[in-house]
This record gives C-alpha cells, structure tokens and sequence, in this order.
C-alpha cells in the first residue's frame, strides 16, 4: 500500500509534538483530544464551542467569495465563514480554520481559505486541516459504530449527515475512508469530456455554429472509494441516460438496483442506490446525484418511503 512521505514543517511539527509516525493521525489526535476537552459525549460537535476552546473570540457569517477565514479583529481571532454555503459546508469550514490553530507551527498569522474540503496535495497544511476537519466534524469514535450497526444504504448517509452537521459529501468520503463496508460513495454532475469543454470567451468553430455547443452528459465527479472495494473509478467517466443513475437525474426519484458500470478497463456489475441531490450555487441549481455502489448481494434495498431530501446549498 501507498504510504504518503510528509516534507512541510506543518507536518513534520506535528510529528515531533504527538510522537506519531504520521501526521494525518497526530493531527486526529489532536482533533480527538479537542473534542474531549470541549465535554462533547456524543454528535453533533458545535465548531464554534470547539473554537473557543481554541481562542477564537466568535465565529460570523459573512458576505465572502472564500469559503472561511480566519483572521484578527483587535487583536482577537475571528473564523468567518461563507454565509451562502450550507450549514454542513459551513460546519466543516469552521472546523478547516479550527484545524489551523492545532497545528503546532500556527502563531496566529490570518488564514483566507478560497476552498475547505478539497484534500488537495499542493499543500499540506491545507491537506492537514482538511483532515482535521473531517476528524472534528465526524468524529470515528462515533462514526464507526453508528455506519457499522446502520449497515450500507443511502438511508446511514442521509442520517449520518443530518446528525453530525456535515454536508452529504463529507459524510460520504469520512464513511468510505473509515472502511465499514465494501463500498464507494460516487459524485455525478453533468460536465463534458476534455476535447468538449469551451472556455468562457471563446466561440464556436466557423461554421460549425448551427451544430450548437455539446451537450454535457452525467460524469462521475468525484469517486470515494473504501480500500476494500476493489474497483477503481475513473474520474469524468459518463453513464448513459438511460441508466438507473441517469434516471434518477432525469426523473428526480431514487433509483436503486444492479447496473453494469463501465470503469474504463472492465464493466463490472454492482448493486448501486442512487439519490437526487441537487445543490444550489447562488441562483444556480445544479444538478446531481449521489450513487452508493456495492457488490452484488450486499443490499436489500430501500424503500422510497424513507427518503427526503432538501438543497444544500455551497
């Protein structure tokens, strides 16, 4: 297995200070003792109670392009976050900028964070705080026996998020890392292929322009997979309209059932349950689906009934 090799003084600080060999588990540890400390016994963990524990004065919403930020107001430390984003997005931003201050390098410098939750690698204090995050907001501890008792469906998703304050996709990617089952959270939203994508400002090949632009089709955007599941999941890879996750977009129902899904180098038959989870960005609703893929036979299936679902908002 791949092991990740940690260069920055963020990581190699939070090595020296917690005696861990690696800096993603010193940085839940911290997480973990943080929330101990704050005298939470059980979900949700409020990130504003956390931050005060931290010596953050207040945490506001603002009008912002960022996501969060934290920063000194005379002489305090202020968290601001999006106010445009969902609570869950918010949660977890807050829970980005309370990351910061556990690192053991941090000296109250201002942070602007123009995205939270995107575990980029460019930086690995940014990649730090995101797991950070993840640990604050979704804390194992609890996290592990409430997803192994519920067992695999959309339905733990739903409830899992909605009792931890997190967004559906940080639920999603914190319930495949942890490993419960077999299984992979995917992202689908409408987008083109490479050679498709027009960028903003230019226009249409001369006389080509009665042909229109492409049309997107349903991607994958994001995969989460469990180390156990076994398939790798091309990233951008379209599904037909006709499938049950297309059908599920178009018709705006939940759709579950065995769908052969193509991943690049093999099709592979998997039971999947598929949830319409449209979001909104400003006035803008995009649309997009949420799949639960697992082996054939893992799943019994859910009941419409128990589904509902409102915006996020990001």
């Amino acid at each position: 297995m791949w092991t990740r090799r940690w260069y920055s003084p963020e990581a190699l600080a939070l090595q020296r200070a917690t005696g861990a060999a690696d800096p993603a588990l010193a940085i839940r540890q911290l997480a973990a003792a943080l929330i101990d400390e704050a005298g939470f016994a059980q979900p949700p963990v409020h990130p504003a109670i956390l931050a005060s524990c931290q010596d953050v004065h207040e945490v506001r919403q603002r009008p912002m392009v960022s996501a969060a930020r934290l920063v000194r107001d005379s002489g305090r430390l202020v968290i601001e976050v999006n106010e445009d984003h969902s609570a869950g997005k918010q949660n977890f931003s807050t829970d980005h900028e309370v990351s910061h201050t556990l690192l053991p390098t941090y000296t109250g410098y201002s942070v602007d964070d123009a995205a939270t939750g995107l575990f980029a690698a460019t930086s690995e204090e940014e990649l730090l705080c995101d797991i950070g995050a993840a640990a604050l907001l979704l804390d194992e501890r609890w996290l592990r026996p409430l997803g192994l008792e519920a067992g695999p469906s959309i339905q733990t998703l739903l409830t899992v998020a909605e009792l931890f304050g997190a967004s559906l996709e940080a639920t999603a990617r914190r319930l495949a890392e942890l490993d419960l089952w077999s299984c992979a959270f995917v992202v689908w939203e409408e987008g083109y292929r490479k050679n498709e994508r027009i960028h903003d400002g230019q226009g249409l090949m001369p006389g080509l322009e009665s042909y229109g632009r492409p049309k997107p089709e349903l991607r994958v955007k994001r995969p989460y997979a469990a180390p156990s599941f076994g398939h790798y999941i091309p990233w951008n890879k379209s599904i037909e309209a006709t499938s049950l996750v297309g059908q599920c977009c178009a018709e705006c129902i939940m759709t579950w059932g065995v769908e052969p899904f193509d991943l690049g180098s093999r099709v592979v038959s998997l039971y999947c349950e598929n949830l319409h989870a449209p979001y909104r960005t400003g006035q803008t609703v995009c649309r997009r689906v949420i799949s639960l893929l697992l082996p054939v036979g893992s799943a019994s299936g859910p009941t419409r009934t128990s589904y509902s679902y409102q915006f996020e908002i990001w």
